[in-house]
């Protein structure tokens, strides 16, 4: 009979002691698949962070290369850079995060692809614009592909949040459904193992040292049980029907602050979920835990705001499950974690790119505008109200110029009108201290603070305030303003909001600099307009190769007589009403353009709509870029057909002249030159002296006359040369010998030094007039007894250069611009005294650059001059060859 008790008593036990073990497993099990639940809800919330950085980035690169494009400033390409250096990180860790998901696996390689081209895509924009620094048309295409290719990031990213939020959805459902069959079936094994325990009591009475064994091995199963819940990450809490806390795992405590024995057997609503929100407490019936009992169904994973024992409040990341037995909800079961920094982060993303996408925007900052940036930081830090002072410099005062409070606050110490016609002085208050130290202050509790000192706070502390936050908007290290929030809750510093403060205040400083510089731009814009449709003058902008007109002025339509609507649509229509005779040198004159800072001039004509002909003076320059490549081309020209016609004139009152007095005179100086011989008989001294004047006075004449026709032939660009090669010191002595009898009669030595016995080409009889010219000049202006040196020598190119070298009284340097003018003479008694009829420098200068040769003058007043010419190498070469 002992026996059989005794079996019965183990058989009792053995299944007590079995249900018990199997519910162990089973609930071992159970928190082993909301472990891993856990762990892929964590990574679903970890690849939709993933997934808003990357729209973020998409978003950044999105914003900055519009930014750029408007302003042109390379500063607002720092969040651009700063994006495109996280951005491969975010997608390695998207790509890992997703591993298990084989329709995400499939599409990050796309997406990654997508956002490389769109970073070249905006990389070429930026390119363009630093290079050109004016919108065109390929900027454009690119900027408008960047566009639609952002748009098709944005949907692949939306395409793949839907899908996660999906799969988060699926894997909520399933550990719910596991939780309830897991309490079901935790629910009817004890329920089975009560009936067995009943019967194992009735027979412990002769075992009871079986018994208590059977009761110590029950409480180490629990423990088992208590430990697996320990070990959890997420908080855990259990409720009973009431709401009241039964069970709190230690994360749960590390989260919300308090010991188990501090809040066991305390309403979860009251005591965790029932806190100041925006002012107003949060109702019971909003807490989960009465859905959950009403529904039988687990709630919705959402977020809620915690109050922590400290005070403060944590954003938690949570779920509500009924706690079912035997169908009836006993109470309930909430999971939760802490998403605080999560959620601070996605606001301080959001605060930054709504700001700076409303700065954008704005053409001002107005009271709208400054509402706005008060309001978004408020409600992305959680403030219940947010001031922002401006400086009014004309008044020496800090006014308020934007204000936000929540709706749910009722402002009973303050109107809005009363505030927003606040004003401080500097040093007054707090927003005047932080006018006057331009350092950012934190009050942590206001009612610390001496209301003497401080008299609007005694009304701010009655309306509930607590902390305070101001920070200063500097620009140029000057105080502008300041942003003012307040709180109803004790608030300690924030790391997070001084440095969106510290980005709003950079932000700022580039909006108005910015609108500084277009303001600076329409006013230069403004004065160029005017200069240019003001003065009978053709200006005009273009790129190199004509391809595109950015710029001409109304004068254009006077002088060419056509609209300038045609030379926009086509820049080099203006070719067609070039004279076809002068296009070749217009196209030579614009291919010149770049090949030198100083451009090329060009005379040329055009004809005119009416038929009529106009001579054109034009002159254009290169622009360069940063890096010394020419981007632009620009110029000036005017209508010079008067002056043409007053050329032409002269030309022809010389030419007519010349000839009509050149017979006479040679049959004068013939006649003249017969009688001074003798031919007529002996002449009186008197009468052989007029002669000899008449004679002097009629080849100064011929050789006036011959001047003249040299200067025709040359503008007219008839003047034949005859080149041959030459040695210099043959064209020295020549023209010695010709001067030698003027130089005795002013006894003045002059005296040869050829260095060279290289041979020159060039037209003998021409060139030694040029030097005939220069000597005879200097022997007229040389005192006697001085000396004068013909010097020639040959450069490191080859040149040939001939100096004439005097000791005269020099010329000053303003009057040497008139030395190879025609009729030109120095302004002075002396050079009036010495004659001369200012045509000889003037043909000198035309001989010497049809021989493709250059002529100047070297002079100081009282020590002497030097006159010089050149005849190039290539000269030398083309006669030899």
């Amino acid at each position: 009979m002992n026996w059989l008790v005794k079996e019965k008593v183990g058989i009792l036990f053995a299944g007590v002691f079995g249900i018990l073990l199997i519910t162990a497993v089973i609930c071992y099990q159970h928190t082993l698949k909301l472990i891993e639940t856990g762990k892929r809800v964590t990574q679903s919330q970890q690849v939709l962070t993933e997934l808003v950085h990357a729209f973020s980035f998409v978003r950044d690169v999105e914003t900055t290369q519009r930014g750029y494009q408007v302003s042109g400033d390379d500063r607002l390409l720092s969040p651009y850079i700063i994006a495109v250096s996280r951005m491969n990180a975010h997608l390695s860790r998207l790509k890992e995060l997703t591993k298990d998901n084989h329709e995400h696996q499939r599409r990050i390689p796309e997406l990654v692809r997508k956002i490389e081209r769109r970073i070249a895509l905006a990389e070429e924009v930026i390119r363009i614009h630093q290079k050109r620094r004016l919108l065109t048309e390929e900027e454009k295409t690119r900027a408008d592909q960047g566009a639609k290719l952002a748009q098709e990031i944005t949907n692949t990213i939306r395409h793949m949040e839907t899908e996660e939020n999906d799969l988060l959805s699926l894997r909520d459902n399933k550990l719910a459904e596991s939780t309830r069959t897991t309490v079901i079936a935790i629910g009817s094994l004890g329920v089975l193992a009560f009936v067995l325990l009943c019967l194992a009591v009735y027979f412990t009475q002769l075992f009871v040292k079986e018994r208590q064994l059977r009761l110590e091995e029950a409480e180490k199963a629990k423990a088992n049980l208590d430990a697996t819940l320990s070990s959890l990450a997420e908080g855990l809490a259990r409720l009973n029907q009431e709401g009241q806390i039964e069970y709190l795992n230690p994360a749960g405590q590390r989260i919300l602050g308090w010991e188990l024995s501090e809040i066991v057997n305390h309403n979860f609503h009251q005591l965790v979920h029932d806190h100041k929100q925006e002012g107003i407490f949060v109702a019971e019936s909003w807490c989960g835990v009465e859905e959950a009992m009403a529904t039988r169904s687990a709630c919705a994973t959402f977020e809620e705001r915690f109050l922590c024992k400290s005070g403060l409040s944590v954003i938690a990341q949570c779920t509500y499950s009924p706690l079912m037995f035997n169908q009836e909800a006993s109470g309930s079961v909430l999971s939760f974690r802490d998403a605080t920094e999560e959620k601070h982060g996605q606001s301080l993303n959001y605060a930054q790119l709504s700001i700076t996408k409303l700065l954008a925007e704005s053409e001002e900052l107005g009271q709208d505008e400054l509402d706005k940036v008060t309001e978004v930081l408020c409600k992305a830090f959680d403030w219940d109200m947010g001031l922002y002072w401006v400086v009014n410099p004309e008044r020496e005062l800090l006014q308020c110029a934007g204000l936000w409070h929540s709706s749910k606050i009722v402002l009973q110490e303050f109107h809005e009108e009363e505030i927003r016609g606040l004003h401080f002085v500097r040093g007054q208050g707090i927003p005047g201290e932080i006018w006057q130290s331009a350092e950012p202050r934190w009050i942590t509790e206001i009612a610390e603070l001496s209301t003497q000192k401080y008299p609007r706070i005694e009304r701010t502390i009655k309306a509930g305030f607590h902390s305070i936050f101001i920070y200063p908007i500097l620009v140029s290290g000057r105080v502008i303003g300041a942003i003012e929030f307040l709180s109803h809750e004790v608030r300690s510093p924030d790391h997070d909001l001084f440095d969106v403060c510290a980005s709003v205040n950079s932000q700022v400083a580039q909006f108005l600099e910015r609108k500084r510089s277009e303001a600076k731009l329409l006013e230069s814009e403004e004065v160029f307009r005017q200069l240019a449709e003001n003065i009978r003058e053709v200006f005009w902008l273009e790129s190199p190769d004509l391809s595109q007109l950015f710029y001409i002025s109304p004068a254009y339509e006077e002088i060419w007589g056509l609209p300038v609507e045609d030379l926009y649509a086509d820049p080099r229509s203006f070719i067609e009403s070039i004279v076809p005779e002068d296009r070749d040198q217009v196209m030579q004159y614009i291919s010149e353009i770049t090949k030198s800072p100083e451009g090329s001039v060009a005379e040329y004509r055009i004809t005119r709509p009416d038929g009529s002909i106009r001579w054109i003076w034009s002159r254009s320059f290169p622009i360069y870029d940063e890096d010394g490549n020419v981007f632009r081309t620009c110029g000036i020209c005017h209508d010079i057909s008067e002056r043409k016609e007053i050329e032409k004139r002269i030309s022809e009152f010389y030419s007519v002249v010349s000839h009509e007095l050149r017979t006479p005179l040679t049959s004068i100086r013939a006649a003249l030159g017969m009688i001074e011989g003798g031919l007529c008989g002996p002449l009186p001294e008197k009468a052989t002296k007029l002669v000899e004047i008449a004679r002097t006075e009629s080849d100064r004449l011929i050789r006036l006359i011959n001047d003249m026709l040299d200067l025709r032939k040359i503008e007219a660009g008839k003047l034949e040369l005859h080149l041959e090669p030459c040695q210099p010191n043959a064209l020295v002595d020549a023209t010695l010998n010709a001067i030698q009898g003027m130089a005795n009669e002013a006894s003045v030595n002059v005296v040869s030094d050829v260095e060279t016995d290289t041979s020159v080409s060039c037209d003998k009889d021409r060139i030694i007039q040029v030097l005939t010219n220069l000597v005879s000049n200097a022997v007229k202006f040389s005192q006697p007894g001085s000396s004068i040196k013909v010097k020639v020598e040959t450069d490191d190119t080859g040149s040939c250069r001939f100096s004439v070298i005097d000791n005269g009284p020099g010329i000053a340097k303003e009057h040497m611009h008139k030395l190879f003018e025609q009729f030109g003479q120095v302004d002075s008694s002396e050079s009036r005294a010495k004659g001369g009829t200012g045509l000889g420098l003037a043909v000198s200068k035309g001989l010497v650059e049809e021989h493709k040769g250059k002529i100047g003058v070297e002079s100081k007043v009282g020590i002497g001059s030097t006159f010089w010419f050149e005849l190039p190498k290539e000269s030398n070469e083309a006669s030899q060859s």
